[in-house]
């Protein structure tokens, strides 16, 4: 992608924007100068002013020192030994407890469920509280519906009130035919 090609005041060249550094407060949004130019009296301060360079190459360890005061968790952190030490290792056996029992009820139902896990990180001094909260989803069995029928009492009813009843008869005893004896002995 081509840039947009702006000349830049301090030396005069046409160059892509992409050489000028970014700004919100400038009206396009990057500095009126190239980077080039905007870098240039702090390079002449550097190699001139040793108080400066001084200040700069503290400035530059300080924050090296910072990097590496933070240990090898910064750069090598292994979550499952965290969530092990948390709570003296009673937040792992829940968290556990309630995934086993979201995928239990997933197989039995067939349906999505949800464990959601929130840390919160709050600084104390030189040190941090960790708090957790968790939330879940346990799939339920689906609930089905049945039909009523409006009564005109407001009341709901299973056989619709409007509909005619059927006379009942009375039940007859049906009498069974006797099977004539075919082998022609005597019976019993």
């Amino acid at each position: 992608m081509i840039g947009i090609a702006v000349t830049c005041p301090g030396c005069g060249r046409t160059l892509p924007e992409s050489t000028f550094h970014r700004d919100s407060h400038c009206a396009r949004g990057r500095r009126p100068k190239c980077a080039e130019c905007t870098n240039a009296p702090q390079r002449r301060r550097y190699r001139t002013d040793p108080q400066y360079r001084a200040r700069k190459v503290a400035q530059v360890r300080a924050r090296r020192n910072r990097m590496r005061a933070r240990g090898p968790m910064a750069t090598n952190f292994d979550f499952a030994e965290f969530i092990t030490d948390l709570d003296g290792g009673r937040v792992n056996q829940q968290l556990g407890e309630e995934l086993r029992h979201i995928a239990e009820e997933v197989e039995r139902t067939g349906q999505v469920g949800e464990l959601n896990v929130k840390f919160k990180i709050k600084r104390e001094g030189n040190m941090c509280a960790v708090t957790i909260e968790s939330k879940n989803k346990v799939p339920k069995d689906p609930m089905h519906g049945s039909l009523f029928y409006f009564g005109a009492d407001g009341e709901l009813h299973r056989e619709d009130p409007r509909q005619l009843k059927l006379r009942e008869l009375p039940q007859q005893r049906v009498r069974q035919p006797s099977i004539p004896d075919t082998d022609g002995g005597p019976s019993a």
